[in-house]
């Protein structure tokens, strides 16, 4: 997706928010707004969303002198997912279909994203998670090739989130299951570090983007990681940000797991801020 005019106040409020968690110095917060102001005089509806948020968060951390803004974040919303883990995983267990609660539960954790204004309530959605209805709901599709599967790609989003996709990799044990993570850090986007944190490793092979950029912007994946996305049985997209970078690709093995959290992302999918959707990418393309 390319962005649009509302994603700039998104911007300003991405860049100060980070900021102020880089740094108590005022004179870096205004150093920091600065910078992004002058990168919104150059930037224009041409550029893909996740170039725009590498650029700004780029500059985020030049103007900061902080390498990770989110570090502090990123820690304290793996270690509240993980107090979490065990009662979500009782819950899935005890479903009459663990898969399709460990699904939900992997949606939950879509609202850890300080990206995005619509920061929903972590506890109430798990608590309410295995009841709500999908605005868009692939999941039989999903389902069927996901049994039949050998090769399962996780394309992980969000710190804190990725400890409740241990559930659904839970249930895959006798699959090969690969996790990619983003190659540096970025908004409190999951990175190897944070998958170790969260015991991913223990179930799964860690691979990451070699990127800070949100989103899988296939153009710039290294031959290896396209190797991977060609020859993976199935694709799981977790996120808005993976959803903007892959939302145009046209494969029946894809599908896009996230809470639509963006007016435009909305627009987009013809759902609303705080819907749950599972997507075959393919099937959005075509308006199935």
């Amino acid at each position: 997706m390319k962005i649009h005019i509302d994603c700039i106040p998104c911007y300003f409020r991405q860049a100060l928010q980070a900021a102020r968690f880089a740094t108590d110095d005022q004179t870096l917060w205004w150093r920091t707004m600065s910078e992004i102001a002058a990168f919104v005089r150059t930037a224009g509806p041409h550029m893909q969303s996740h170039d725009a948020a590498e650029t700004v968060h780029r500059l985020i951390r030049e103007a900061t002198g902080c390498p990770d803004p989110y570090a502090r974040v990123k820690k304290e919303y793996t270690r509240r997912a993980l107090d979490m883990l065990p009662d979500a995983r009782r819950r899935v267990l005890a479903a009459p279909d663990p898969l399709d609660a460990a699904v939900r539960m992997g949606i939950a954790g879509n609202v850890i994203d300080f990206g995005s204004q619509a920061f929903l309530d972590l506890d109430e959605t798990v608590e309410k998670i295995l009841d709500v209805p999908f605005a868009i709901d692939h999941r039989e599709d999903f389902f069927v090739q996901l049994r039949a599967a050998c090769t399962v790609l996780l394309l992980a989003d969000n710190a804190g989130e990725i400890v409740f996709d241990t559930l659904l990799l839970e249930q895959l044990r006798d699959k090969r299951l690969v996790v990619c993570v983003r190659g540096a850090p970025i908004l409190n986007d999951a990175t190897r570090e944070d998958a170790l944190d969260s015991g991913l490793h223990e179930l799964a092979e860690i691979t990451d983007t070699g990127h800070a950029c949100p989103g899988i912007p296939l153009e710039r994946m290294s031959a290896d990681f396209l190797d991977l996305f060609h020859s993976a049985d199935i694709i799981i997209a977790k996120g808005q940000a993976n959803f903007e970078s892959l939302c145009e690709q046209d494969r029946a093995n894809l599908f896009l797991l996230f809470t639509t959290k963006c007016r435009l992302v909305g627009a987009r999918t013809g759902t609303q801020i705080g819907d749950i959707m599972l997507i075959r990418s393919d099937k959005l393309k075509t308006g199935s």
